[in-house]
Parts: structure tokens; C-alpha cells; sequence
């Protein structure tokens, strides 16, 4: 295994006390969550109750964040340009699911997908408690009902002013977020579907998702000519194969 970011989901990434905390679920027991911070490997940890969390109290305001889960043996690697690296011919889908309804801590959300041109998601790709350990649950509904939505106090959401208001306005809510590995281009069904504690469907959203993959760049640039009376370059280089 080299590293993973579909088994990974953001739980909460905020600011308290000028400190940046992320925290974030994983699926795989067996691995190890690497934070990196532009490029650097500051941190890593072993999930928790399936969760873990990183405080950044050197990280700026254009730093990117990149958790990613890894094996034992490649705790100490530096996987940053092998994840960041474009990958050609190919792109990511990514899901995030509010979590603002009255859902009880035993919840669990599923993701589903399908293959390109097929009309049904049924490979499950992710699964988790809503709430996992019961963290991130608030209200008073948690304590009465057991519900984390009914009564939400705002426990784990960011607050007014966070990324300019993604979330709900004045008011940003919790999201569980999940990122695909890299997928060829293409058509996919795509299904979250929310169960209660007794397995029960409460929710339901399915989607045709269009994925567009970047072209890949130009290479091999080089001179092909240098008009010494006019002291002009003329430049060569092979056109991506990703453009007619």
C-alpha cells in the first residue's frame, strides 16, 4: 500500500484560540493518518474510536491541509508530490453530507457508485457512523433523545465567517466529506443513502455525476531556432495528446 484518501473523511476544520484543528474519520483500522501541511509532514496518528485530530498552530491562511492514510513502515514517508501529482487522463469525485438532520449517534452514512454509462450505484465505497464514538453530537436532544441533529447546538461546526460562508449562512454546519481515488472520465451514478440505528433508509440522494479529467500539459520544450539579427528564440515542444 503507498496511501489513501478515499478511506478518509473531514469531520471539522476550524480555528480556536488562532489555532487550526482538522479533524477527520478513517475506516481503515489498520492504518495510520498523515497530516501534511504544504507539502510537509508535520504530523501523524492512529484513529481513535476510527477518528483523529491535528492541531496546526503554525499553519497560515494559504497553507493546504492533506491527510492521508498510510501503512505502518511509510509513517515517516513523504508522499506529498506523489498524491498532489496530476494524474493524467483521470480526476476525483468528491461527496460532502451536512450533517444537520436528526440523526441518532449510531446513524451511518453510505456512499455509493456505479461504473461509467451504468444507471445504478451499487458498490459501496464508503461507510461510517454519522456521528462516530458519538463525537461531533450536540443539542440537547443528544441528551435527552439521543439525536445530534434535533436541538443542534453547533458542536464541531465552524461558525460565522468560515470559508466566506460555505455551509449555512452565519451558521456553517458540520459536513462529512469523502474524496474518490483518481477515476477515469466519464458518466458515474452516484447514491449517499443515511440509515438509522435499526438499519432503517431515512435518507436518500442519487445522482449522475459528469467527471472531467484536465488535460495533461505540453512537453519537451526546447529551441529550435535563435535569429542572431534580431536576438529571437523560436520554441518547440510536443503538444498534449489530450488536445486535438
Amino acid at each position: 500500500m503507498s496511501y489513501s484518501t478515499a478511506s478518509i473523511s473531514y469531520l471539522d476544520n476550524y480555528v480556536a484560540d488562532l489555532t487550526r484543528i482538522v479533524r477527520a474519520a478513517c475506516r481503515d483500522s489498520d492504518t495510520v493518518v498523515q497530516c501534511y501541511v504544504s507539502g510537509q509532514l508535520v504530523d501523524w496518528r492512529t484513529p481513535a474510536g476510527g477518528v483523529v485530530e491535528f492541531v496546526l498552530p503554525d499553519m497560515g491562511p494559504s497553507d493546504v491541509v492533506l491527510l492521508l492514510a498510510v501503512s505502518d513502515d511509510q509513517v515517516q514517508t513523504n508522499l506529498w508530490a506523489e498524491a498532489m501529482a496530476p494524474s493524467a487522463g483521470s480526476s476525483r469525485l468528491s461527496v460532502a453530507v451536512p450533517l444537520t438532520m436528526s440523526l441518532g449517534v449510531d446513524s451511518v452514512v453510505r456512499i455509493l457508485l456505479g461504473t461509467i454509462g451504468s444507471e445504478t450505484a451499487v458498490e459501496v465505497v464508503f461507510e461510517q457512523a454519522a456521528f462516530p464514538a458519538g463525537r461531533g453530537a450536540g443539542g440537547f436532544g443528544l441528551g435527552l433523545l439521543g439525536e445530534g441533529g434535533f436541538g443542534w447546538d453547533g458542536a464541531g461546526a465552524a461558525g460565522w465567517g468560515y470559508g466566506c460562508g460555505v455551509g449555512e449562512y452565519g451558521f456553517d454546519c458540520q459536513l462529512l466529506r469523502w474524496t474518490s481515488e483518481p477515476l477515469p472520465p466519464g458518466t458515474y451514478p452516484i447514491a449517499v443513502i443515511v440509515e438509522d440505528e435499526q438499519g432503517s433508509e431515512i435518507a436518500r440522494h442519487e445522482a449522475l455525476q459528469q467527471l472531467d479529467a484536465p488535460a495533461r500539459p505540453a512537453s519537451d520544450l526546447r529551441v529550435q531556432l535563435y535569429d542572431a539579427i534580431n536576438d529571437a528564440l523560436t520554441l518547440a515542444w510536443t503538444q498534449s495528446p489530450d488536445i486535438g
